[in-house]
């Protein structure tokens, strides 16, 4: 396979699951995790369940397009510098994939 950094282990006759780490180039520097860290908003979100909200237990944010869950809408922030290069391979390493199963 293709897939810089990732290996893939068979779980079973039909199952697997692929596991690897960053491109050394995407390995943030202590001072650029410190700046993607500060990204996330001070609170949890919230989700309506059984009609109450309900804090997430995660940090989450939508870049780029709004996320409908749980009657929600996690509304979209545009991506950042900071962000973009995780985007772009993330992007090719789909293609990849889809281009492989077809």
């Amino acid at each position: 396979m293709k897939y810089e950094s990732f290996e893939k282990k068979a779980l079973d006759d039909c199952h697997s699951v692929w596991f690897g780490h960053l491109p050394d180039a995407l390995i943030p520097s202590v001072d650029q995790f410190d700046a993607l860290w500060k990204l996330h908003k001070d609170a949890f979100p919230e989700i309506l369940i059984h009609g109450r909200l309900v804090p997430i237990p995660r940090w989450q944010q939508a870049y780029g397009v709004d996320y409908e869950f749980s009657q929600s809408v996690s509304r979209a922030l545009p991506v950042s510098d900071l962000l973009l290069p995780f985007l772009v391979w993330s992007g090719e390493l789909l293609i990849q994939v889809l281009m492989d199963c077809c």
